[in-house]
């Protein structure tokens, strides 16, 4: 698997430009359960081998060991993600999960691109209690740098680092809950964001209130000419779960004679991707 070359991250919107001239840029928007995201794949730390049963003090759930390529290879292989029925997840952001339905900070994003809720199956609440891992597909012509946005929210949390509910998790076990590309590094991202203390142990970008949230990485390196992967790690550390989110992908835009030559973004088993050309 590839390595994820990262030289910078930046909470912030960028404006991207290609020396003096102007020059078009191309984007990739994502967005779960649409038909942008149907090319979205996910697996379970339950159905994951090397996972352990860990509690949080909800009850036993299923958590991802350290990932590895074999990890990340068989989440680009995994079940197509499903979309949690009207009705669910109730009482969280968007509780009739319509495509328009976010409220609160950077819901404009989330309905705009009509992100519903998502999970490994049509259920908030399966059994058995697991964490999942969503692969994110997405391809690139000849850029290899973009700026990826990513508004998201995800019940329990985003990665394990913190643990939850004042419990540690366990060595060996730790991760902020986003890769790109398959590397066992895990994407940097600052601040790490924790919850208030005491209210689930203040896990890294954990849901709290139902929270949009919302990171952005600059200068992030792409393979040309190939399917990129960005993961999400949904931390579940007890009961309900799922995810939505969008993730626009912003290629930097290269030289007039050169982009002039680009065929365009594919899509990738089933993704339907969502693109459109804006000045730089």
């Amino acid at each position: 698997m590839n390595k994820i070359r990262s030289s910078g991250l930046l909470i912030a919107s960028i404006v991207l430009a290609c020396g003096t001239s102007a020059a078009m840029a191309d984007v990739v928007t994502i967005a779960s359960g649409t038909a942008s995201g149907s090319g979205v794949r996910v697996i379970t730390a339950a159905n994951t081998a090397g996972s352990i049963q860990h509690n949080y003090g909800d009850g036993n759930s299923w958590q991802f060991a350290t990932f590895t390529n074999t990890t990340f290879t068989a989440a680009q292989n995994g079940s197509v993600t499903q979309v949690l029925p009207a009705g669910q997840p109730g009482t969280w952001n968007n509780p009739g999960n319509t495509p328009t339905g976010w409220t609160g900070t950077n819901s404009a994003a989330m309905d705009n691109a009509g992100a519903r809720w998502i999970n490994y199956s049509a259920n908030s609440n399966p059994t058995p209690v697991t964490s999942a891992l969503y692969a994110i597909p997405f391809a690139v012509g000849n850029n290899t740098l973009a700026t990826i946005t990513l508004t998201f929210v995800t019940d329990n949390g985003l990665g394990s680092t913190n643990g939850a509910n004042n419990q540690a998790t366990p060595a060996g076990y730790q991760n902020g809950g986003l890769f790109l590309n398959g590397s066992a590094a895990q994407v940097s991202y600052s601040p790490a964001g924790t919850g208030p203390n005491g209210v689930n142990g203040g896990n890294p970008r954990e849901f709290l209130n139902s929270q949009v949230q919302q990171l952005t990485f600059t200068n992030v390196s792409l393979l040309a000419n190939q399917t990129n992967w960005l993961y999400i790690h949904q931390f579940n550390w007890g009961s309900f779960g799922g995810t939505a989110f969008v993730a626009n992908i912003t290629m930097v835009p290269l030289p007039a004679p050169v982009f002039g030559g680009i065929a365009g973004l594919a899509g990738v088993g089933g993704l339907v991707a969502v693109r459109r050309r804006r000045m730089a």
